[in-house]
């Protein structure tokens, strides 16, 4: 058993070196006796049409991870996971993020992919289940987008994508030694959007280096965002989704709701092992920038506390990751130890304005908000895989978290007091598992788990009572997770299955959520159970078929009131789909073409706390075509795609518990997509 993969794909929780993650084993880690539930999304999965222009569609087909298309470039990509990050009208909750090494979830939790660049994306991988708690806290799941800067490509290369409401283009290079490699890529995108108002503009690049010093393997990274503004067509209403999807609310008009964001990070890794064991240090930092503008009245923000309908949020963040494996006999038994620490700051420079001057709508007003926020997390983790006998393998690991939060009001004005406040928040999580190899191809594993998802800097600024003041009341929610996973492979076909239970307690739910300031408090218990299949195999030499199936029963065990009334036990949770199938199914013609079928199809989803509407299933259609071909050293492809081409309108995602229930973010209809792609 590859101990030393398992302990490099699945321990770490800070910056990892891709070159270990991807090329220490060539089996997935599903396959290596790991117990814990994982999903790989490899280059053939990634070269499909669309799936690099895109963090939406690259995600998708994931059992049990729910990947929404709101089409609206002013919001984060809307993600979550076995119902962790549901809640978030904003951002990404409740799920660990990293793109290339560097994490992209925060020291408070929150986080985002909109820094994302798939160009040369190797390897996407989402670990889900009781093993995820091992990352700490608000690790409901844990998604790593990796890019490999040693594997065998084309040096350089163009990619472009173009559909009637916008287009993409991107160029990357790579350089290739004995003792390093690197690569690079630059990409702008624009849109016009399918709804009024909803127009959008985003640059990026990203950087990555690897190589040896003597025995010193080391990686760095750098990401670069820039998106001057996106505009924000905000959600609808029931009334105005069915009579016309496209539509806008007016409220975007009048008051310009937009979204601007600048965002810098860096990363670097190094590790030196060996068979007896190895070190592994880590260290990130980034800044991001953030201006937003909101559908907020006049008239809501004239009391003294509100602040404000202009969002100014500068961040800067960064971390460090150590740790330190050993391989040791354990009586007769072969075992590796762990042991590491993480720790990491986020700082915040958070002000708001009103959204008027005067008469004028959607400009910067006067100050209304200035505040700076401070989180920290320390975290101490240790880790035991044990190979009990030739087939049985056990895994015992712990991790100790504490974090601080404190926010310093610099806003003091009548009927505005201070707002300072403080708050810590201590937890230790537990994962137990056992994992069995049936037979050729086939293994099956156990896992129980125990987490906790802490409240995100947001969260806390706003009291859930209305009144002034940092809402310290607020706890973490804390998780139970059992899961059974069983997984079989033969030389065509990968097939997987699991079974899961999760119970929380103190859930973090949306207390009110009203012109743009949500404020959130405890629920009681909640629980989830699922089921998750996915199926990769080649039904003939030309063909292929991949698909994915999740159901899950996600309802909360107590009731509880709210401003809106009664949520009574056995609601469902808000955002969560019921169920979720995928399939996408390819053949190649002679002659180096392509065709293929993907379908989709979404359950329906409660849009707040009491049930009270829900966006109803739907089954879309994508067919697709790509031909490429050959000119001495240069590979040439280009690509069609009708999107949804059965024209079913409906709703991508839903905003949860919007007070003006504009719950809808209606999803494009059927649309065609060009792309090229140039290799040399």
């Amino acid at each position: 058993m590859p101990l030393t993969f398992v302990l490099a794909a699945a321990l770490a929780s800070g910056p990892e070196l891709p070159r270990v993650v991807v090329r220490a084993d060539a089996r997935d880690p599903g396959d290596a006796g790991f117990t814990g539930t994982v999903s790989v999304r490899g280059d053939a999965a990634l070269d499909r049409p669309g799936a690099r222009d895109d963090v939406v569609e690259a995600l998708r087909g994931i059992p049990g991870l729910t990947v929404r298309d709101r089409r609206n470039y002013a919001q984060d990509v809307q993600l979550s996971s076995r119902g962790f990050g549901a809640r978030s009208t904003f951002g990404v909750r409740g799920l660990k993020l990293y793109v290339n090494g560097v994490p992209a979830t925060a020291a408070d939790g929150q986080g985002q992919l909109s820094h994302a660049l798939l160009d040369r994306a190797t390897r996407i991988e989402v670990l889900r289940g009781p093993v995820a708690a091992l990352y700490g806290n608000a690790a409901g799941a844990v998604v790593r987008i990796e890019v490999d800067p040693a594997a065998p490509s084309h040096r350089h290369g163009l990619r472009g994508a173009s559909s009637a409401d916008g287009w993409r283009l991107a160029a990357s290079g790579a350089m290739h030694g004995p003792a390093h490699d690197a690569l690079v890529a630059v990409s702008r995108f624009e849109q016009d959007g399918f709804r009024p108002h909803s127009a959008a503009q985003r640059d990026q690049l990203d950087a990555v280096a690897s190589g040896r010093h003597g025995e010193i393997a080391w990686t760095t990274t750098l990401n670069l965002l820039d998106q001057p503004e996106a505009d924000d067509p905000l959600g609808l209403t029931r009334a105005a989704f069915e009579a016309d999807p496209d539509s806008t609310a007016a409220q975007a008009i009048s008051f310009d709701t937009r979204k601007s964001v600048r965002q810098r990070q860096a990363g670097v890794a190094a590790t030196r092992a060996d068979a007896g064991g190895g070190l592994a240090l880590g260290v990130h930092g980034g800044v991001r920038d953030v201006v937003q503008f909101l559908a907020v009245p006049r008239a809501v923000q004239a009391t003294p506390t509100h602040a404000g309908g202009v969002i100014d949020l500068e961040r800067g963040y960064g971390g460090l990751d150590a740790r330190a494996w050993r391989a040791f006999t354990l009586g007769r038994h072969d075992a590796v130890a762990t042991a590491g620490v993480h720790l990491e700051r986020l700082e915040e420079r958070r002000r708001g304005y009103e959204n008027f001057a005067g008469d004028v709508l959607g400009v910067r007003g006067a100050l209304r908000r200035d505040e700076d926020n401070a989180t920290d997390a320390r975290d101490l983790y240790a880790r035991l895989d044990l190979a009990l006998a030739p087939r049985w393998t056990a895994l015992a690991g712990v991790r100790a978290s504490r974090l601080s939060c404190d926010s310093d009001d610099k806003y003091l004005a009548a009927g505005n007091p201070d707002d300072s406040g403080r708050r810590r928040y201590t937890d230790t999580g537990a994962v137990a598992g056992f994992s069995y190899d049936a037979g050729p191809g086939a293994r099956l594993h156990v896992a129980w788990g125990e987490g906790f998802e802490s409240p995100t800097a947001n969260e806390l600024a706003y009291r859930s009572d209305g009144a002034s003041g940092f809402n310290d009341a607020l706890a973490p929610s804390r998780n139970r997770q059992l899961e059974i996973d069983f997984r079989a492979r033969s030389e065509r076909i990968r097939f997987a299955a699991t079974a899961f239970r999760i119970e929380t307690e103190d859930e973090i739910v949306i207390a009110a959520n009203q012109g743009g300031r949500a404020s959130f408090r405890n629920a009681g218990r909640t629980r989830r159970d699922g089921l998750e299949a996915e199926l990769d195999a080649e039904i003939g030499p030309r063909t292929t078929l991949r698909a994915a199936a999740s159901f899950i029963d996600a309802t909360f065990e107590d009731g509880f009131s709210t401003p809106a009334g009664l949520v009574n036990p056995g609601n469902v949770l808000p955002g969560v789909p019921e169920r979720e199938a995928w399939l996408d199914l390819r053949h190649r013609l002679r002659g180096e073409l392509v065709v293929g079928v993907t379908a989709a199809h979404v359950g329906r989803v409660a849009v707040d706390d009491l049930n009270r509407d829900h966006a109803g299933s739907a089954t879309t259609f994508d067919l697709h075509a790509t031909k490429s071909w050959q000119r001495g050293a240069t590979r040439f492809a280009a690509s069609l795609r009708l999107a949804n081409a059965a024209d079913r309108r409906h709703a991508g995602s839903v905003i949860v518990n919007e007070a003006n229930a504009r719950y809808f973010e209606p999803a494009p209809g059927r649309r065609l997509l060009l792309g090229f792609e140039v290799w040399f």
